[in-house]
């Protein structure tokens, strides 16, 4: 029990670690050896828990999405009387897109690591996302096509924010934000009409919260 406790004292520290250099330098520059350093842990034991440094970064990301899926849960009941999956889930994207905007160390991150196309990856597609949507919304869609959604989605997304990010594109992060949503709803089979009392309502919902982001991508509300 005392080296599962220190295994998982040591893998917390890496992760914490690795997460506060992505912040502060982004990820192109943050190095194995420099987490290594930082931590005071060996770097085989690096290696051991999180194999590369695409699996840290992708750890952090995958945690300030579940952050901001947590936090706009949390806010909706006191903003909106609307409270389904697809609903809650163009909020989030409005909030994402807004603080890619706004954070500099946030969207420098995400737009190095999309830079990977680590996407593309099938060991890093995780389709859960389209997988509760097609349930909740009774869509009965394949588990190859969700994979097939799932990349698409997040490549186009990845492409857009990319574009933006290095000056290409001019658009707002309503614009933005309005094209992901309505490309989401469109490969789930959302009817036009839908899609346009989606994107209102969230954006009236969205304008009433607000979610900024802290040191090393902790998310703070008010």
């Amino acid at each position: 029990m005392a080296d599962f406790t220190a295994g998982q004292d040591t893998k917390q520290k890496i992760y914490d670690t690795a997460r506060r250099l992505f912040y502060q330098r982004g990820y192109l520059k943050t190095t194995l050896a420099a987490i290594s350093q930082e931590s005071g842990i060996n770097s085989a034991m690096v290696s051991y828990y999180f194999d590369s440094k695409a699996n840290l970064a992708l750890a952090v990301f995958a945690e300030y999405m579940q952050d901001t899926k947590n936090l706009v849960g949390e806010l909706l009941p006191s903003v909106s009387e609307r409270s389904d999956l697809m609903f809650q889930t163009a909020v989030e994207v409005r909030v994402h897109v807004k603080n890619m905007q706004s954070f500099y160390q946030l969207g420098r991150f995400l737009h190095e690591l999309n830079q990977t196309s680590f996407y593309l990856k099938r060991e890093s597609i995780t389709t859960e996302f389209f997988e509760r949507l097609s349930s909740a919304y009774d869509l009965n869609i394949s588990y190859d096509k969700v994979c097939g959604i799932t990349v698409t989605n997040y490549a186009i997304m990845a492409s857009l924010i990319a574009a933006r990010y290095e000056g290409v594109l001019d658009l707002t992060n309503a614009d933005l934000a309005r094209i992901i949503v309505t490309q989401y709803a469109h490969a789930l089979g959302f009817s036009d009409a839908e899609i346009k009392d989606l994107i209102d309502s969230s954006y009236d919902a969205f304008r009433k919260m607000s979610i900024h982001v802290g040191d090393n991508f902790t998310l703070i509300s008010g």
